[in-house]
């Protein structure tokens, strides 16, 4: 999909596995993305899994806490050239925790 104002859109999401990430990466991230990340977001992902190759270009609304075996298979649904599944894939239930 071509979205080059990164408008919301209800079908466009991911799930992104975070990991732990060097000052050489995030100098690297920074470069690519045009994006200064402070000393607080760096101590961050050095402690912490992320998906600092993202930040200010998307919006993190939720965390996956159980059910992994889900996302296993969705890992391995055939997809096309732009990476879309072949087939639709509904998410038919999840709860919000405080």
């Amino acid at each position: 999909r071509n979205n080059p104002e990164k408008r919301s859109d209800p079908y466009a999401f991911y799930f992104v596995e975070g990991s732990l990430y060097n000052d050489l990466t995030l100098d690297k991230y920074e470069q690519e993305n045009n994006y200064a990340y402070s000393e607080e977001q760096r101590a961050y992902y050095k402690q912490n899994p992320g998906a600092a190759h993202i930040d200010g270009q998307h919006t993190v609304f939720g965390e996956i806490i159980e059910g992994f075996e889900v996302i296993a298979k969705l890992t391995h649904v055939k997809t096309d050239g732009r990476d879309w599944p072949i087939s639709d894939i509904y998410i038919e239930r999840c709860e919000v925790i405080d």
